[in-house]
């Protein structure tokens, strides 16, 4: 996926000030003015980090953003339960997952 590359990524990380941390990335120009994410970088690309994320969870961002920002705003400015909120958004992104496998 071209949102992947170093290219994109290197954009998102001028746009945003932080990188996203996705493996094989070379943050170095980002972790020698911020010597504290190497951490996180070396722990990325560590060969026993395995991502939680379902494989090609990077494709429906903005649906997974959406069931968050909907649940959360539920929860802050709703009437929803802190607990009934995130289990009516797990549900939502397992749907969302298992909508996504059948395609």
């Amino acid at each position: 996926m071209a949102a992947t590359s170093q290219r994109w990524q290197s954009e998102v990380l001028k746009i945003q000030g932080s990188p996203p941390g996705l493996r094989n990335i070379d943050y170095s120009n980002f972790v020698a003015a911020n010597p504290w994410f190497k951490a996180f970088s070396d722990a990325a690309n560590a060969p026993q980090t395995i991502s939680f994320a379902p494989d090609g969870a990077e494709t429906f961002g903005p649906e997974v953003i959406k069931i968050v920002g909907t649940r959360f705003d539920q929860m802050l400015f709703g009437d929803s339960e802190p607990e009934v909120a995130a289990q009516a958004m797990q549900k939502d992104l397992e749907s969302l997952i298992a909508a996504r496998k059948q395609k």
